[in-house]
């Protein structure tokens, strides 16, 4: 093994952990870490056993990042769904469906509180 082909696995093996941590903020400043060493990695000629290895953990960080995005974009769509419905109340008309109806302003604040 090459000293490119350690540091780039240990260096997924450091992605990986951060999107099992949900420290998304921090992967964006790697992608230019990323392909510098894949670059240098890719320089030394590797073999195929490490070819396939990487792959693999350059799929697998994938496929987190994309199962992250799909939860967070989820979470997204529920805090919206929970706003529009504290905002107004929701009746059901078996012509119309659901129908919503605002309570009020709930950027004041209550003086009774």
């Amino acid at each position: 093994m090459t000293k490119a082909f350690d540091k780039l696995r240990r260096f997924l093996d450091q992605e990986r952990r951060m999107l099992l941590n949900g420290k998304f903020e921090q992967i964006e400043a790697c992608e230019e870490r990323r392909s510098e060493l894949l670059k240098s990695w890719a320089d030394g000629r590797p073999d195929e056993t490490q070819v396939i290895g990487i792959q693999h953990k350059l799929e697998r960080n994938k496929k987190l990042l994309e199962a992250s995005e799909r939860g967070i974009r989820s979470a997204i769509r529920s805090v919206r769904e929970i706003r529009t419905l504290s905002e107004n109340f929701a009746r059901y008309s078996p012509s119309k469906g659901r129908i919503l109806t605002p309570v009020g302003n709930h950027n004041r604040l209550n003086r009774n509180s």
